[in-house]
């Protein structure tokens, strides 16, 4: 993805002269619809049959039971989603088309791929309407309603490999014993974006710096899963030193269109 690494690149490949955009007619017609899954195997398969039937699903969740219960604890009331038993795994899907028939029929298609998976239909349309409509006001809102501080690694994974970052996201949050939970989406592309967040109390420097030494951990071994870093942000200058080959890339993409070191240097990770 050429392009792709080049705009994450923070101006360092090169400077952005011209643009040019495929334009989309804007969606007339929306599907908003939950499925629940009980393993995370069934989930993600969905989430790639959906993609490989060419269901046109503008923004799509993966929650886990516990956090998803957890937003809904916080902030389920104001935005009137009814109150439910979720399960392992709910994956929450807006739809949209141009055309009514077109909805209609890639609706129906999601609820067949659904229970072919092993799933089946909630139908709590709330969830995916309060995402679609707020966008991603929704996990800010669930992320700052409370008083602590939080830390994040927004990285890029496949759909069929999201449990990996979740299972290394659950472990360190046991091993140093803080609160936390993951959020992902996927919008239109073929990866799958996930903000792991730790929770601290930013009056406490001790526990501050513990999670300083688990945000440091987790992206080492988040690396490994086979996780992308959104981009070469601050959050992730701790684990350049676990991403050797990564960054020998990079730095060979740069010397090779920029050997002077001349557009915006040392952003990409120092490079």
């Amino acid at each position: 993805d050429i392009t792709g690494l080049f705009i994450g690149s923070l101006g360092s490949f090169g400077i952005i002269t011209k643009v040019s955009m495929k334009v989309f007619k804007r969606h007339q017609y929306y599907d908003h619809n939950t499925f629940g899954f009980e393993t995370h195997e069934q989930a993600e398969q969905f989430m790639v049959d959906v993609k490989q039937n060419d269901i046109n699903g503008v923004f799509t969740s993966l929650y886990e039971g516990p956090v998803l219960e957890l937003f809904m604890d916080m902030i389920g009331d104001e935005i009137g989603i009814p109150k439910y038993e979720w399960p392992f795994r709910t994956v929450s899907m807006t739809i949209g088309r141009v055309r009514e028939d077109m909805m209609k029929s890639d609706a129906e298609l999601a609820k067949k791929l659904c229970e072919k998976n092993g799933g089946n239909v909630i139908g709590i349309s709330e969830l995916p309407y309060s995402e679609w409509n707020g966008r991603l006001w929704f996990f800010v809102r669930a992320c700052y309603v409370h008083g602590w501080h939080w830390r994040t690694l927004y990285h890029h994974q496949t759909p069929t490999n999201a449990h990996r970052s979740v299972e290394e996201i659950r472990r360190v949050m046991e091993e140093y014993g803080f609160l936390g939970h993951t959020a992902g989406f996927a919008s239109g592309h073929s990866s799958f974006n996930a903000y792991p967040h730790l929770y601290f109390d930013p009056q406490d420097p001790e526990d501050e710096q513990k999670v300083r030494d688990a945000h440091k951990e987790l992206a080492k071994t988040l690396f490994k899963t086979g996780a992308v870093p959104f981009k070469m942000a601050p959050y992730w200058a701790d684990a350049i030193e676990g991403m050797d080959s990564y960054m020998a890339l990079l730095e060979l993409v740069k010397k090779t269109i920029d050997p002077k070191k001349l557009m915006n240097p040392r952003v990409l990770g120092g490079l």
